[in-house]
C-alpha cells in the first residue's frame, strides 16, 4: 500500500513479514515525506533618503512550496515592507499559501521616513525575514543611509569702500559640505568649499551675490545668499567762497563750503556743517561721509599776513612851537596805507596845526 508523508520522498521500501501459515505473504510500500520550502530571488541595493522621507523602494520574489503555513516578510528595524508597489508599507506582510504553494511574490522594500537625532546620518542594516512554520527561513540582506537635513547660512551682507577684496563668514556646516557659488555680478572666489573664503576682484561701485550651498547625501542642498559691495568713495570738494586763501587786515575770515557727501566733519573745530569760517591762518580738513558711510577728505590752508604797520610823523617845520613868527606846523604822516588825524587834521598823510595841542594820527596798513 501507498502512505503518503510530508518530509521527503524516501526509495520503494520491501519488508517480508513470516507467517506460523506454510506460506510465507510478502508486502511492499512506499513513504513521500513533502519539504516545506521558501525560495527568494533578488537582492537589494544600499538604498539612500532624507529625514522625513521614505526612499525609493526595491524589490525581490518571494515564494514557497510544500507550506503548512502561510510566509510572513518582516522588514528589520528602518524599513518597511509592501506586495503592491507605491502603497500598503507596513513593518511586515503576509504571503498567503494555497495547497502549501505560494506563487512568485514581489516584495517591496523600502526605508522608512524617519528622522535623525544627531550627526549627518543614520545607517539602518538587517534582513528582510521570510519565514513559515517548518520551512527554513530565508533572509535578504537591507542596508541603506537616512541623512540629516542640511542647513545654510551665509552670514550677513557685507559693504565695504573702495576695497574689492572680501573676506566671507558662512557657517560651518555641522555636518555635510558647503560650497560658494557666484550667482550675480563678478567675483572670484579663492577657496569655494571654506566657509572663510577670500573673494576678491569686485570692481568699485559694483555688488556680487554670492550662495553658500549645503549638501548632505540625497537630501535637497540647503542655500543662502550674501550680497557683497564695493561702494566707491565719494569725492570732498572745498569751496573757497571769498576767493583767497590769505587773512589780511582788509579780510579778517574766509568763507568756505565743502560738498560731495551727506555729512560733514571739520577738524580745529569749526564744526559739522557744510559751511564754515576760517578766521585764523592754519590747515583745515573736512571729512566729508556719503550714504554708504564711505569717507574722503580734503584740506585748505590758509596764511596771515595782518602785521600792524609802525606810524610816525615828519615834522616837516622842524618845530613843535607856534610863534608869532612860526605861526603853524607842517607834518606828514607814514608808515601806513591810509591815515586818519584827530582833532579835525582829516585823513591825508600831510596835515597843518595851527593851534597849540596834541595831534594824534592812526596809520592803517594795506596788510
Amino acid at each position: 500500500m501507498r502512505v503518503p508523508a510530508r518530509h521527503r520522498r524516501d526509495p520503494l521500501h520491501s519488508r517480508s513479514a513470516t507467517s506460523p501459515c506454510s506460506t510465507d505473504a510478502t508486502a511492499t510500500y512506499s513513504v513521500t515525506i513533502n519539504s516545506s520550502t521558501i525560495s527568494t530571488s533578488g537582492s537589494l541595493s544600499a538604498f539612500s533618503t532624507c529625514e522625513g522621507s521614505a526612499s525609493s523602494e526595491q524589490s525581490f520574489t518571494a515564494s514557497g512550496t510544500g507550506l503548512t503555513a502561510d510566509i510572513t516578510v518582516t522588514a528589520p528595524s528602518g524599513f518597511e515592507v509592501s506586495t503592491t508597489s507605491g502603497s500598503g508599507f507596513a513593518s511586515s506582510v503576509t504571503l498567503s499559501q494555497s495547497g502549501g504553494t505560494v506563487g512568485s511574490t514581489a516584495v517591496y522594500v523600502r526605508l522608512a521616513s524617519a528622522s535623525v537625532a544627531s550627526g549627518a546620518s543614520d545607517t539602518p542594516s538587517g534582513n528582510v525575514a521570510c519565514t513559515s512554520t517548518g520551512a527554513t527561513t530565508q533572509n535578504v540582506s537591507a542596508s541603506g543611509t537616512v541623512y540629516n537635513t542640511p542647513s545654510s547660512a551665509a552670514g550677513s551682507d557685507i559693504s565695504q569702500c573702495a576695497t574689492s577684496s572680501f573676506t566671507m563668514a558662512a557657517t560651518s556646516p555641522s555636518f555635510g559640505t558647503g560650497a560658494w557659488s557666484v550667482t550675480s555680478g563678478s567675483a572670484s572666489i579663492s577657496t569655494s568649499s571654506s566657509n572663510t573664503s577670500a573673494v576678491t576682484g569686485v570692481s568699485a561701485g559694483a555688488s556680487a551675490t554670492l550662495r553658500w550651498t549645503v549638501s548632505n547625501g540625497s537630501c535637497t542642498a540647503a542655500t543662502d545668499d550674501v550680497v557683497i559691495t564695493n561702494n566707491s568713495n565719494p569725492t570732498a570738494v572745498i569751496t573757497n567762497n571769498t576767493g583767497s586763501t590769505e587773512l589780511t587786515c582788509a579780510t579778517t575770515s574766509i568763507s568756505v563750503t565743502a560738498s560731495g557727501g551727506s555729512s560733514y566733519s571739520w577738524d580745529n573745530s569749526l564744526g559739522s556743517n557744510a559751511a564754515a569760517t576760517i578766521s585764523s591762518a592754519n590747515t583745515y580738513t573736512v571729512t566729508v561721509t556719503d550714504a554708504n558711510s564711505c569717507t574722503d577728505t580734503e584740506s585748505i590752508t590758509v596764511t596771515s599776513n595782518t602785521t600792524a604797520p609802525t606810524a610816525g610823523i615828519t615834522n616837516n617845520t622842524g618845530s613843535t612851537v607856534i610863534t608869532c613868527a612860526t605861526t603853524s606846523s607842517s607834518v606828514t604822516a607814514t608808515g601806513g596805507s591810509s591815515y586818519s588825524w584827530d582833532n579835525s587834521l582829516g585823513n591825508n598823510a600831510a596835515a597843518t596845526i595851527s593851534s597849540a595841542n596834541t595831534y594824534t594820527v592812526t596809520a592803517t596798513a594795506a596788510c
